[in-house]
């Protein structure tokens, strides 16, 4: 199958995955539109679509690397406010203990993703005497694909519970109470500059963007197509030796999810396990020899399985920040963290240190065991905050006991002494 660049390397290394170098200030950039709902959760599904009519368009159209990266950075810039406006609605709709499976739900599709296109692409490979290149029709059917579901979403999905059009009046009230009770923020679409700078000064917001990189930078899945065909693989066949990889991910997200159901209180060490499959996989990669080449391509298909973290993420983000710009500013710098990594991690797989690449394998151990402490740090500066409200309520003090919530509430959980961490 026919590519644009005939190295393959360097487009992976720039391009890859999902055109990082403009989501990041994409992200910067929409981060006041998510505190108004209509931006933030209506508008993107639009930016989804004109990210499909560029597929359709310019990406089936380059000819070298340069006209590739192009239309790779305009596409991540047309689809950078998705994921950060899917956990701001989240939170909107449904209550913390229900954000888990939806999330999962949201993230699987990233999975089902990588198997569908891997089988897409060669299958579109496989066709020979086509007018235009199997990569390139391939591309063309994901944009009509892309284009349909977001005109499906924006007609359909309401911008929020008050305005669902398939529920009557009262359903309304009850659907966004039901969200309020647990000191949620309610509805707002106004941008609050008190809470964009204490969210500034508070060391959660900074732990979160780790969160992200630090998962990000360590996805092999990078250059998956790569670490494959080190493995001695035909470089056409990697896309089907890959795809057990994307069906352990399916496995890990909804085990996840799963404990987070039968263990609500439990999300930052559900985190952490789910953490260790990618970390044995590429421990397994570092450690095995080369002649073993199948016991390190399931390495490798452990290693791609850290998205499960993402769903645990994110539900810690749309159950732990409080207030509209708070949490939509979290939001936002999660991905931003995730678009650093994306484009941080394929430098560390050096073409000179092909088909192992030590320095990547050691980097990506270290960086996991930093994520883990980074988890830890979370989990104990809300274990303490939380330790230190329950001695404030058992003290007598209002402010720090449990009192009805109303749907006009946009305090910050930094200021709502009755809110209490997920842990």
């Amino acid at each position: 199958m026919a590519h644009p660049d005939p190295e393959g390397a360097s487009l992976e290394r720039c391009c890859s995955p999902r055109e990082p170098v403009l989501h990041s200030p994409e992200h910067h950039c929409v981060c006041p539109a998510l505190s108004e709902l209509e931006s933030g959760v209506r508008r993107c599904p639009r930016k989804k679509e004109g990210g499909a009519v560029e597929r359709v368009v310019c990406q089936a159209a380059p000819h070298n690397f340069l006209g590739m990266l192009f239309v790779r950075i305009f596409l991540g810039f047309t689809e950078g406010a998705v994921a950060p406006a899917f956990v701001v609605m989240s939170s909107i709709w449904w209550r913390k203990r229900e954000q888990p499976i939806r999330l999962a739900v949201f993230v699987s599709f990233n999975a089902l993703a990588q198997i569908v296109g891997a089988l897409l692409l060669y299958g579109c490979g496989s066709i020979s005497g086509a007018a235009i290149e199997g990569w390139r029709l391939s591309y063309i059917i994901c944009a009509i694909l892309t284009l349909v579901g977001g005109a499906l979403f924006f007609i359909f999905v309401p911008k929020s519970p008050s305005t669902a059009w398939y529920l009557k009046p009262d359903e309304r009230e009850v659907a966004v109470l039901r969200v309020a009770s647990e000191r949620a923020s309610g509805e707002h679409n106004t941008w609050d500059w008190t809470q964009f700078w204490s969210t500034l000064r508070n060391p959660r917001f900074y732990i979160v963007f780790m969160w992200a990189f630090f998962v990000c930078i360590t996805s092999v899945v990078t250059m998956g197509s790569i670490v494959i065909k080190g493995f001695g693989f035909d470089p056409f066949k990697t896309l089907l030796v890959g795809l057990p990889g994307p069906a352990i991910q399916l496995v890990c997200i909804w085990a996840g999810a799963l404990a987070l159901g039968f263990f609500p209180n439990s999300r930052g060490w559900t985190q952490m396990a789910l953490a260790l499959v990618p970390l044995i996989g590429v421990i397994m990669m570092r450690t095995l020899p080369y002649s073993n080449k199948w016991a390190l391509t399931v390495g490798y298909w452990l290693a791609t399985a850290n998205s499960s973290v993402y769903v645990v993420n994110m539900s810690l983000i749309a159950s732990n920040f409080k207030g509209h710009t708070r949490k939509s500013m979290v939001s936002v710098v999660y991905f931003m963290g995730y678009c650093v990594g994306c484009i941080a991690g394929p430098q560390l797989f050096l073409t000179t240190e092909s088909p192992l690449y030590r320095t990547a394998t050691n980097a990506i151990i270290a960086l996991y065991c930093a994520y883990i402490a980074s988890m830890f740090l979370y989990q104990e500066l809300s274990r303490r905050e939380n330790r230190r409200r329950d001695r404030l309520a058992a003290e007598g003090v209002e402010a720090a006991q449990a009192r009805p919530a109303t749907q006009e509430d946009n305090t910050t959980d930094i200021e709502d002494l009755a809110f209490r961490y997920i842990l």
